[in-house]
């Protein structure tokens, strides 16, 4: 192998030079949210599918989850984004 310099290897010309990372990075918080999401999103077939194999009222809670969703999405959307400008504001 040869020797190296230690200096970083650039790019062509007019090019940044590469990064180690492949670009696409997640912090905690942000695989947290995608978890949430992804269970939410998961949770109304969950239901359903209990209730297609005969469990009483599941077919009901998963459609009342299905339509209930969104709008308790939007209203904790509304909030955080609500405090979010109240915190500004008070700086």
């Amino acid at each position: 192998m040869p020797p190296t310099s230690g200096k970083p290897v650039s790019g062509p010309p007019g090019r940044p030079a590469p990064s180690g990372s492949s670009g696409l990075q997640f912090n905690l918080l942000g695989m947290m949210v995608v978890m949430l999401v992804v269970g939410v999103m998961v949770a109304p077939a969950y239901y359903l599918v209990r209730g297609a194999q005969g469990q009483a009222g599941m077919q009901l809670a998963g459609i009342l989850v299905a339509l209930t969703s969104p709008l308790l999405g939007m209203t904790i959307l509304s909030l955080f984004v609500w405090f979010l400008r109240w915190r500004n504001r008070r700086r």
